[in-house]
């Protein structure tokens, strides 16, 4: 038990029955309670409301089963990304989740916010992989969802709807998941592009091809690259067999060059990392305290994109942009100052405004807590909303947990 600057009290229990009592001892006070894991994802979500006590699901990080035969895994939810990858590793699998690389991020953080990496467009994101939980509701009730087989499918997916919901449903305190062999290999490219609605072009016909592509990232400049003649990068992967990569790597070369490449070459390393970890990182690389998140479908990408560019531009930035062209998503990290703000907001709305007329959002990821005061991260959600009220009102009717962060203040 430690108490932080703010003299908010944090205990971190060992085992569910530990969390459960404090929860239900909290609960019953109306103490407002905070949950969090190693808290490498603070800045996620709206401004939390003031609570009287915190708990760090950090001491709840054991193996609790794994067979790898079995290609599952159950795992206290308080263990280490990174840490459940070496575990897996020595029976070369791992769990196809690359999202950026922060020291000590927890399984309960990542699933808490849904956060993913640029080979989502192969092998998905968490609801794709996690396949059944433990938890503790805020009154200290301890129940399950799912299994820690594969084939189970009984029972309402409430470990589904935990995913994202930043905490405010339950403490998550054991997790499974079905996990992978490693590839047998993998490799990268980058195609140089004019225009780039000819790199969005090309990703999009890549996505909706046979090859399978493991990842395909756009960049509107020169980010990681000396070559400023070019408009985009599209850089592309695969990974599985040997043979078979290779045979992927000419076709995906080959849609882009129908499509109006330049150059294509192989990419091996970027920034003193390899290709794969220079993509999960671009966030850390950035040093961004603005991080905005567009959500379109491929045919509505290159309108989204120009938007995310213009209100850049509005704003004099100087941002790194950034498509995962074959998921419909859009990053835009940029540096903002404090004068910024007001104008940052109407354009912010003018944005989301425009992609929710396609059926898109616009997330407002991370931003300095003066700017998130005055503007709802999530923005209008539309019947989600209606929906999730109602969960939290059944699992939660006091407003125990993570009060304020997530939609509209629930």
């Amino acid at each position: 038990m430690t108490l932080t600057s703010e003299q908010t009290q944090i205990v971190t229990p060992a085992t569910a029955n530990e969390a459960a009592e404090i929860l239900r001892e909290a609960n019953a006070k109306g103490t407002p309670v905070g949950l969090l894991g190693n808290a490498t994802k603070r800045d996620y979500g709206n401004l939390a409301a003031p609570v009287g006590l915190k708990i760090s699901s950090s001491k709840l990080n054991a193996l609790i089963a794994y067979q790898p035969e079995d290609l599952t895994v159950t795992v206290g939810a308080g263990m280490e990304f990174e840490h459940l990858q070496e575990i897996l590793a020595q029976h070369n699998q791992w769990l196809p989740l690359d999202p950026t690389q922060l020291p000590g991020a927890t399984l309960g953080g990542i699933l808490a916010t849904n956060v993913s990496g640029p080979k989502r467009l192969l092998y998905g994101t968490a609801r794709d992989l996690l396949i059944g939980c433990q938890f503790v509701l805020a009154d200290g009730r301890i129940g399950r969802s799912g299994g820690r087989v594969v084939k189970n499918v009984t029972g309402y997916d409430l470990h589904k709807l935990m995913i994202g919901s930043l905490g405010t449903l339950g403490l998550l305190t054991e997790v499974t998941f079905k996990v992978l062999p490693k590839p047998q290999h993998s490799q990268w490219a980058v195609a140089s592009f004019a225009q780039v609605e000819e790199a969005l072009a090309a990703a999009r016909q890549a996505a909706g091809s046979n090859t399978s592509p493991a990842a395909l990232e756009m960049f509107d400049d020169s980010f990681l690259f000396s070559d400023a003649a070019a408009t985009a990068k599209l850089l592309f992967a695969a990974e599985g067999l040997e043979v078979a990569v290779k045979d992927q790597m000419r076709e995906l070369a080959a849609i882009c060059q129908k499509n109006g490449a330049t150059e294509i070459s192989e990419v091996t390393e970027l920034n003193g990392l390899d290709a794969w970890q220079a993509m999960r990182n671009v966030r850390n690389s950035s040093l961004a305290n603005l991080v905005l998140k567009w959500n379109t479908t491929l045919t509505d990408l290159p309108k989204t994109f120009s938007s995310a560019q213009n209100l850049a531009n509005q704003l004099k930035l100087d941002p790194i942009v950034q498509a995962r062209a074959g998921t419909g998503i859009i990053y835009l990290y940029a540096d903002i100052k404090e004068s910024h703000y007001e104008q940052a907001i109407e354009l912010i709305k003018v944005a989301r405004q425009d992609v929710q007329k396609v059926g898109g959002s616009l997330v407002i990821e991370t931003a300095p807590d003066a700017l998130k005061a005055k503007l709802d991260v999530f923005g209008n959600v539309g019947d989600s909303l209606v929906a999730m009220k109602a969960l939290k009102n059944k699992l939660d009717p006091n407003g125990t947990l993570n009060p304020g962060r997530f939609l509209k203040g629930l």
